[in-house]
């Protein structure tokens, strides 16, 4: 790698014990130990960055001075208020910024270079204001240049790899490593409004461990991934609440604990969609409410267990106030307790009260996979009549979005497939995620049928926060699963799949002459097109088994009942 302005080897780093020799130097020891506590100190003075360019940092510096709230990493915001966690933009360095003036004006920039480089400026200093408002400044590593390098282009740089810092226009700085022009690595990063997170950073956004200190005093650490707060964590509110448990896609999800200090009381519960679903609540006193909630507030069966071993068992029955409005979601309820008889606690212990009380059980996520033939379509109708999901086809969707003009992705694949081109996994995934915020979805869960298929679905899948927490493989011979191919035959009016064999046209049929004279074969149920379908089907399904532990593999060969007695005991459990 090429160094930097000012190098920095790994002796003059102190990574040897050797005195750290230039300007940046506190801060790049600092990042890569991941000290937040020195980082915060070092990344807030400008002079401690190590940049040499002078002058394109003054660039920079003027256009953070000009902006409204100059300095806003310095300012304290409104403290957040318990359900209004989430988290600023996927990569805030993206993020709109509110500006006093429009840097692209080329007033605005003319008379900064001459404030700054005096009148009669030359060419190249119009040319560095201009790129600084553009695209920021940056100062680092890069990759090594290829040593066959035209002359014409000697002076291009190559991509960012290694460490550096970087000044980027919308204000945030980024003190840190790079990979391939993208932050990847250790690195903190210092947002012009929204905090200081210092930690792993992956595909340019935060990934891994990390530690994010909050503009308005609240504080995370924890895991990440894609830039959001997701896995175990623990949050610290500005007004002293905190939160230890799991996170999913940046809001509270699983098993946590949170203490609420103005209420003097901890709750030991399960969360979801950030959300308190059921638990214990310890109070000050030392009485326990055992129970489930809704929106914030106990509701439905529970049970109080208070300090001398008495437990009163009853139900909290929440009722809309008189002037609320009924079809409004974020409407308050009014919850009253309505307690039978006090009894002592017996066997009502704190593990038989969690167990029967404080049970919620979460929506389905579920995934179903098999060759083609396997019998994922009548397994589908199956779970969709025991459990109401939410049933995707890929196939069904991607036809539905592409014959849809005012959906972009949805006209996006339809070029691809008129192109005879696959549709990319991306597309296919921004696709689904429209499907899954469909209220449907998010009231009933979700089954995907047959989708993903490969590794790489899996990853764009994961990207998205597209995780299923229940997978279904079914597994059938391919000598049984031809023969099934080719006796399907399909009602073009209906769409129902009927099998020569196996599923014929019933007798009492009313209309089955009608049905029989219609029956066609689908253009795929060839036994040509089949081989190619099984041979992709086996090559990818070890690695969908290995993306998903919790995978159940079963037995497709057999009636269809008894797959789905099976299927609904893995799903009930």
């Amino acid at each position: 790698r090429e160094p930097m302005a000012e190098p920095h080897s790994a002796a003059e780093t102190g990574q040897q014990g050797k005195l750290l020799t230039y300007t940046g130097a506190m801060l790049h020891a600092a990042v890569d130990a991941l000290d937040d506590v020195l980082v915060a100190a070092q990344i807030v003075k400008m002079d401690s960055w190590g940049i040499a360019d002078a002058q394109a940092r003054a660039v920079w510096a003027k256009m953070q001075a000009t902006k409204k709230g100059a300095n806003a990493w310095n300012k304290q915001k409104k403290p957040r208020d318990e359900g209004e966690e989430g988290d600023e933009a996927e990569d805030p360095e993206e993020e709109e910024e509110e500006e006093a003036v429009d840097f692209g004006d080329e007033e605005w920039q003319s008379e900064t270079t001459r404030s700054i480089f005096g009148e009669g400026s030359a060419m190249p200093h119009k040319f560095l204001v201009a790129k600084v408002v553009k695209l920021g400044h940056y100062e680092g590593e890069r990759a090594a240049r290829p040593v066959a390098t035209e002359m014409a282009f000697d002076a291009m740089v190559t991509a960012r790899a290694g460490y550096g810092l970087s000044l980027a226009p919308s204000g945030n700085v980024y003190a840190g490593h790079f990979e391939l022009n993208v932050r990847a690595g250790k690195g903190a990063m210092l947002y012009a409004k929204a905090g200081l997170y210092v930690g792993l950073w992956q595909d340019g956004l935060r990934h891994g461990q990390g530690k994010m200190a909050y503009s308005d005093g609240s504080v995370y650490e924890g895991a990440w991934a894609f830039g959001q707060r997701h896995g175990k964590g623990t949050f610290t509110y500005a007004n002293g609440d905190r939160y230890v448990g799991g996170y999913f896609n940046g809001k509270k999800e699983g098993a946590g604990v949170y203490r609420a200090v103005a209420a003097s009381t901890k709750f030991e519960a399960s969360f979801g969609e950030g959300q308190l679903l059921a638990g214990k609540a310890v109070t000050a006193d030392g009485s326990a409410y055992y129970g489930v909630f809704k929106k914030g507030a106990a509701d439905g069966k529970g049970a109080w267990a208070l300090p001398n071993g008495v437990v009163a068992e009853g139900v909290f029955v929440g009722v809309l106030p008189e002037d609320a409005d009924p079809e409004d979601e974020a409407a308050k309820l009014s919850n009253t307790w309505q307690g039978g008889a006090l009894t002592t606690a017996g066997t009502a212990t704190d593990q038989v009260l969690r167990a029967t009380l404080c049970v919620s059980k979460p929506k389905s996520k579920i995934v179903i996979s098999g060759p083609p033939a396997g019998g994922k379509g009548t397994q589908c109708d199956a779970i969709k009549a025991q459990y109401g999901c939410f049933h995707i086809s890929t196939g069904d969707m991607l036809r539905a979005a592409a014959a849809d003009e005012s959906n972009e992705v949805g006209q996006a694949a339809k070029e691809k497939m008129e192109a005879g081109e696959l549709v990319p996994d991306e597309l296919i995934c921004e696709l689904l995620r429209q499907e899954l915020e469909k209220p449907e979805a998010q009231q009933n869960g979700w089954l995907l049928d047959g989708f993903p298929r490969t590794g790489g679905q899996v990853k764009a899948m994961e990207r998205m926060f597209i995780v299923p927490n229940k997978v279904i493989v079914l597994q059938v011979p391919d000598e049984t699963l031809l023969k099934r191919v080719l006796g399907r035959r399909m009602d073009p009016e209906t769409g129902k799949i009927y099998h020569i064999e196996m599923s014929p046209v019933p007798d009492d049929a009313e209309d089955k002459e009608a049905i029989l004279a219609r029956l066609v074969t689908r253009e795929d149920d060839t036994e040509e097109k089949f081989s190619k379908r099984i041979a992709a089907f086996h090559q990818n399904e070890a690695t969908l088994l290995a993306a998903y532990p919790v995978a159940k593999v079963l037995d497709g060969d057999r009636a269809p009942d008894d797959v789905s007695a099976d299927i609904a005991v893995y799903l009930s459990a």
